[in-house]
């Protein structure tokens, strides 16, 4: 057990690490005037910082509402409560899908009832992710700017994955076949009992989640929602810093730029989301230094999140 912590510790620091080398990277291979970013963002008028707020803490609110959809058990305010808690994890731990999976835990760990939790959050997620991907693909199909036609095809492929992955286990021929797979390991495999009755319990109520047509069709429209509101708040930064973009534009530039820090490689996406904003933003002639400070800014308010979050779960763990 303590070797295993040992090692986690480990990981949790070359991750941070590397975060911050990549960060640099981006910094230097790209020759980025850091005090010029400073001074972008400082600049950022008050009311275009404060409107961004408003939508901000709007979209959570809206994800919270989401993620209800699957967990109707629970008040909007718990609900908000861990949206709030996930994404503290999600800035702490490396990728959002980490975060997310911490987040699952602790509210099932609380209620006892960690399977049906981590399915609603797992076809949250899901959900979530063909949100991102519509907007992005109606973005790119509706941009006025000339784009890399692979473009195109990496968000459709995405989509069209994500719809596989999301309706899989509704076919019932299929959730038999996996279901009875699990259950003949699980009489096979007694030491792995307990891990492969949590599976099992874990598909059990993702193939009856998937099965509620109504409230996945709402969950999806409730991540496009969602991600437009992102995007505005995206928007509305750029606009502060003298960046103006079509809104189709942010639509497919900050879908991809969502997409890729689910890659649990860096601690909070530093450096990563740097990259890829800069990256994207050069083919519509954006410069570094204020392609990092969009970034940066909008990094800002997942740290407001994960401030929340993290209170919340410094005062659960005061009152235990």
């Amino acid at each position: 057990m303590d070797k295993n912590i040992k090692w986690q510790k480990t990981g949790k620091i070359l991750k941070i690490l590397f975060s911050l080398f990549l960060f640099v990277c981006v910094i230097l291979v790209l020759k980025i005037n850091l005090p010029s970013v400073l001074v972008f963002i400082k600049n950022i008028p008050v009311v275009y910082i404060f409107s961004a707020l408003l939508v901000y803490l709007l979209a959570v609110f809206v994800a919270s509402i989401k993620w209800r959809l699957f967990l109707p058990n629970y008040s909007i305010r718990r609900i908000l409560r861990y949206t709030f808690v996930g994404q503290f994890y999600s800035v702490i731990l490396p990728g959002q899908f980490v975060g997310e999976a911490a987040k699952a835990y602790r509210l099932g760990a609380v209620n006892k009832n960690l399977e049906e939790v981590g399915a609603s959050v797992l076809l949250d997620k899901a959900t979530g992710i063909l949100g991102i991907l519509i907007v992005a693909f109606v973005g790119i199909v509706f941009t006025g700017s000339f784009l890399p036609p692979a473009l195109l095809y990496i968000i459709l492929f995405g989509l069209i994955i994500c719809v596989l992955v999301l309706l899989l286990l509704r076919r019932e021929e299929v959730y038999v076949f996996v279901h009875r797979k699990i259950l003949s390991a699980e009489d096979r495999h007694l030491a792995l009992n307990s891990f492969l009755r949590f599976i099992r319990i874990f598909v059990e109520h993702w193939h009856e989640y998937s099965r509620r047509t109504g409230r996945l069709l709402l969950s999806v429209f409730a991540g496009v929602i969602y991600q437009l509101l992102i995007v505005a708040l995206i928007a509305i930064l750029a606009s502060g810093l003298n960046i103006y973009l079509s809104f189709f534009d942010w639509s497919w530039i900050f879908g991809i730029v969502s997409v890729s820090v689910f890659i649990p490689v860096t601690i909070g996406g530093i450096g990563l989301r740097e990259g890829v904003f800069v990256g994207l933003l050069s083919l519509l002639h954006v410069s570094p230094e204020l392609a990092v400070s969009l970034s940066l800014a909008s990094f800002a308010f997942q740290l407001l999140g994960a401030l929340i979050g993290g209170t919340f779960e410094a005062m659960e763990l005061k009152n235990r």
